[in-house]
């Protein structure tokens, strides 16, 4: 049994998804604990950060994985007394190691040590070099978005930050040129390639933050496969290339 005891101001479950991969990877951790937490991140989907479990449906096990979590850093949690209900784990996901996770107040601002000076007089920091969003096309925003707004009635919306193999991906990427080539109109096949290559690159960010796990990109390594000599009796060592 469970009872919600906070609102979703933001959806749990993707913010929290920094924090199952670092579970996944902590070597600290039993696999036990792992799964324990795997189990309350999915609850989130649904129950917030914050809910409570009735103390008799705990197992034992249960409760050892829970206070390694706590002891971790993953979660907090208290007892609570609710009457004719009986006790409770008042349990909320945002443990020490989630607040360490949150990004820290901007209290500085970047400066180039360049200047832009405007006929009005009005100062400002140099643009150059700097990524120019405004100059991706609208429209081609407008059918993404609505791309987007599609998928995210048919499944969850940010559903696809959870992260997807690399491979469906590229997979339904290459559908929908297959299916725009072919003239078809049936969807808007340019935005379905649009945004799966930006889910890749939204995925390749993510990896390198340490967000997502390395094996999303299931795609071949083709720079890892061995030279091989045009003479196959020749034995011959692999290396870098000349």
């Amino acid at each position: 049994m469970t009872t919600k005891t906070t609102t979703k101001e933001v959806n749990p479950f993707f913010d929290l998804q920094p924090m199952l991969f670092q579970c996944n990877t902590d070597e600290t951790l039993s696999p036990s604990a792992k799964a324990e937490y795997a189990r309350l991140h999915k609850m989130s989907l649904e129950e917030g950060y914050s809910f409570l479990l009735l103390l008799n449906d705990i197992t034992d096990e249960q409760d050892n994985s829970l206070h390694e979590l706590k002891r971790a850093g993953y979660l907090t949690m208290k007892l609570v007394y609710r009457g004719s209900e009986g006790h409770f784990l008042h349990i909320d996901l945002r443990g020490a190691k989630h607040n360490d996770n949150a990004p820290a107040p901007v209290s500085t601002m970047q400066d180039t040590g360049m200047r832009r000076v405007f006929k009005s007089g009005a100062v400002r920091d140099s643009d150059e070099g700097k990524s120019r969003p405004d100059l991706v096309s609208p429209f081609a925003l407008e059918r993404i978005g609505n791309w987007l707004m599609l998928g995210s009635k048919k499944y969850e919306p940010r559903n696809w930050e959870a992260g997807m193999e690399f491979s469906a991906v590229t997979s339904s990427l290459h559908r929908h040129l297959m299916k725009y080539m072919q003239c078809d109109k049936h969807e808007d096949n340019l935005a379905a390639i649009a945004t799966n290559a930006i889910f890749l690159m939204h995925y390749e960010t993510m990896i390198e933050r340490g967000i997502l796990p390395e094996n999303l990109n299931d795609l071949p390594k083709y720079n890892e496969i061995p030279r091989v000599h045009f003479n196959q009796d020749e034995s011959y060592e692999v290396g870098e290339e000349p």
